[in-house]
């Protein structure tokens, strides 16, 4: 499941990157993280796990972060989230609790427009008092232009 995630998401932006014209190059920001980033004990404790600072316009944005936790089970969720709140979000359950994975990679997007330079964020958080959860060095988030605005429903 973890290489079919990492193929997916390496798939969808090499074919986001291949389908713009040179006449519309794109801007592309990407964050990756080196280090584990600890999750926070408390329950529902938001934890930024990296960020990009986005220009004004429209942006397709995907994340990713492998979430580890080898002695509680729980339920964490990550999100991509901008000053006005969550754009997308998944979850997944950890832990070693039966028929849970001690790793599990977790992956959101999001299409936004912005007015002003923009802060977006991937964060994680888990639903119950729990230590040691963490995610791996690795976790990115990553911005594409969109070719044109992007219409969003919400």
């Amino acid at each position: 499941m973890f290489h079919k995630s990492k193929l997916l998401y390496s798939l969808v932006c090499s074919l986001a990157l291949l389908r713009l014209s040179p006449a519309n190059a794109a801007s592309a920001f990407e964050h990756t993280t080196s280090s584990a980033v600890s999750l926070p004990n408390d329950a529902q404790a938001v934890q930024v796990i990296t960020q990009i600072q986005l220009q004004p316009g429209s942006w397709i944005i995907f994340g990713k972060a492998s979430v580890v936790s080898f002695h509680n089970s729980d339920i964490v969720r990550c999100m991509i989230m901008d000053g006005g709140g969550q754009l997308d979000a998944s979850a997944t359950q950890i832990g070693p609790a039966a028929n849970r994975p001690l790793v599990a990679t977790v992956s959101v997007q999001a299409a936004v427009n912005t007015v002003q330079t923009t802060a977006i964020s991937l964060s994680c958080q888990h639903d119950n008092v729990a230590s040691g959860l963490y995610v791996d060095p690795g976790a990115s988030l990553i911005a594409f232009t969109a070719p044109a605005p992007v219409s969003i429903n919400r």
